[in-house]
This record gives structure tokens, sequence and C-alpha cells, in this order.
């Protein structure tokens, strides 16, 4: 009689043994896929790499083989997965946002282009502004839907001069100072008619 129970024993202790396997297997998913170029090919050696910013999971690479195929497994479940395949000579790809569920195969499809129909070339053209040097004044215009936007009581223009950069009025006498100059050097000019 001894020899059943030895036996039963054996079982269980076996049991035990891969139990803790089977529910890591059911609280982990896995992603597998393949990778080819725009013709259908597979591409063999292509490197992927598998993160999750959320949970925390660093890149976890993988390598496709002969048929293209991979698999990353042991993933957490999350819904930010990211897969990203790189290959000489092709554009990279990654795909973001992957749900990887428990117990369950999450597969995609990765399509590589060549790196020659990806690039673009942008071209820009400009002409820097000139500064005259010879140029020593500033000035500042308002257009009238500016000046009937502001609410300003009564008609007079001097009452907006001080809206301009570095111009203060401050005793409000309608002689406004710019920049610390004398009041006798500022033109004004409304409708480019010079109220001076």
């Amino acid at each position: 009689m001894p020899k059943p129970l030895i036996r039963l024993g054996g079982v269980l202790a076996l049991c035990f043994v891969l139990w803790p396997g089977a529910v890591r297997a059911q609280a982990t998913g896995l992603i597998r896929g393949v990778v080819m170029d725009e013709t259908g090919t597979p591409l063999p050696g292509v490197t992927l790499t598998v993160s999750s910013p959320k949970l925390g999971i660093p890149a976890r690479g993988a390598v496709s083989d002969g048929a293209g195929g991979f698999q990353v497994a042991s993933l957490p479940a999350g819904t930010d997965y990211s897969v990203r395949a790189t290959f000489p000579g092709f554009a990279t790809v990654e795909f973001t946002d992957l749900e990887v569920s428990a117990g369950r195969l999450t597969t995609i499809r990765i399509v590589l282009q060549p790196q020659s129909k990806m690039s673009e070339r942008v071209q820009v053209r400009a002409k820097p502004q000139i500064v005259n040097l010879d140029e020593t004044t500033t000035q500042t215009s308002f257009s009238s839907e500016f000046i009937d936007a502001l609410p300003i009581l009564g008609r007079n223009y001097q009452d907006i001069l001080s809206l301009a950069p570095g111009v203060t009025d401050t005793d409000g006498d309608g002689n406004p100072n710019i920049h610390g100059a004398r009041d006798t050097d500022v033109i004004t000019l409304v409708d480019g008619v010079s109220t001076t």
C-alpha cells in the first residue's frame, strides 16, 4: 500500500511546482506578430521592442525569425503597450496603445517601408529682415478698427498715444514722452496729416 501513496505524493508535488507557472500564464498575455516588407515578403532579423509606460515595463526585445514571426510573452495586462520595429534600410515603425489581456494573445502585422520612400526633404527659404542703419526713428500705427474698439471717452487721438510701446504721458497733458525724448521731438500723424 505504500507505493500508491508515494505516487500520489509525487503527483501532488509536481502540481505544486507547475501551479505558479500556470497562474502566471493566466495573469499575463503575449504579443505575437509577423514582419514583412511592402511586397509581403517576410523579413527575418528585424529588431522589435515592446514597452508600456503606464505599467513601468521597459523595452523588452525580440528578433523576427526566418518567417518574419516574433513573440514577446509574460506581459502584464495593459492598454498602452507600444511595439517598435527597426531594420537597416527600412523606416522605423511604431504601434502604440496596444491592449494586452491576461491569458490572451494579441496579434499584429507589421509592414516596413524602404527608408528611401519614407524620407522627406523640406527646404525653407527666407530673407532676413534688413535693418536700415540710417533710420533712427521708430513708429507705431493704430488702425481705425483698433481705435473704435477701445473704451475711450471722446474722440481725442492723444488719448491713445500712450498705448504705443515706450510712450508715457505722466502728467496727462496730451504731450507724450517717447523713450525719454523731448515732447517736441514727437511727430503725430492722423490719416497721414501732421498734427504737430
